[in-house]
């Protein structure tokens, strides 16, 4: 994804500066090469058969899955996290042209230099969680979420582009942690019987958090009269929010 995120703000930004309608017919044309390709490569059938101990397995009813302490938790950890993922992200070009006077060519290099720094954060975290902080995700989450709503505060009064897009660069980078965490917790404090349901909940928490986002932080730029300042403290709130509602996670006792 951190690739694909480097090619929409190169190739993907070119297109819409000649003509904004081929920016759109990449996008039809990749999806359906997306599709072909996971229907002709991606397996339907499993490789291997459920052991008997996974299939005597109590079946857990879907209410049970939607009630459950961490799933709820998570759930709304996802949708503040892509809240401000997603609406950060919408409203960054239109900020850097109001605010630098620059073209859509020049931020959609400033984006790429951002997707390549989180492409290599992404691979980084990864490791990270499964060696350094094994165990220690709920401490990562709100240290990393807490430097991160700072950042967003003190985003908008950066009066150099440099400075505006380092910033961003590291928020990107210290972000990406909070969700890799998030994303994978489940696997290691849930049961098997549900991981699956509760991943889709959980996804669902955050698809709703980004639909929601943009939307919302449009409202709070127009509310202000055009002004981002507010827009950015609304998401710097929301950050903290992010890093304290894993507070109520219940990891499996050892």
């Amino acid at each position: 994804s951190g690739i694909g995120g480097i090619l929409a703000s190169t190739i993907g930004t070119n297109l819409i500066h000649i003509n904004w309608r081929y920016g759109y017919i990449a996008l039809g044309c990749l999806f359906t090469l997306a599709c072909m390709l996971i229907a002709l490569f991606v397996p339907n059938q499993m490789l291997e058969k459920p052991g008997i101990g996974e299939m005597n397995q109590p079946k857990i009813k879907f209410k049970e899955v939607i009630t459950d302490r961490n799933v709820i938790v998570l759930s709304l950890s996802m949708m503040l996290l892509n809240f401000i993922g997603h609406g950060s992200m919408s409203w960054l070009p239109t900020y850097l042209s109001g605010k630098f006077d620059i073209s859509l060519t020049t931020i959609g290099k400033v984006m790429a230099i951002n997707s390549i720094f989180t492409t290599i954060a992404t691979m980084l975290a990864g490791v990270l969680l499964s060696k350094l902080f094994l165990g220690k995700e709920r401490g990562f989450i709100i240290v990393s979420s807490m430097i991160v709503a700072v950042l967003y505060f003190i985003f908008p009064m950066m009066d150099s582009l440099v400075g505006a897009a380092l910033i961003n660069v590291i928020m990107s980078v210290l972000f990406i942690g909070p969700f890799i965490a998030i994303f994978t917790w489940p696997h290691k404090i849930m049961d098997t019987s549900i991981i699956g349901t509760a991943i889709g909940i959980i996804n669902t928490g955050g698809m709703i958090g980004g639909f929601l986002g943009p939307m919302i932080l449009g409202r709070v730029v127009d509310a202000n009269d055009g002004s981002f300042f507010p827009m950015y403290a609304v998401i710097s709130v929301v950050t903290i929010l992010c890093g304290l509602s894993v507070l109520g996670v219940k990891e499996k006792k050892n």
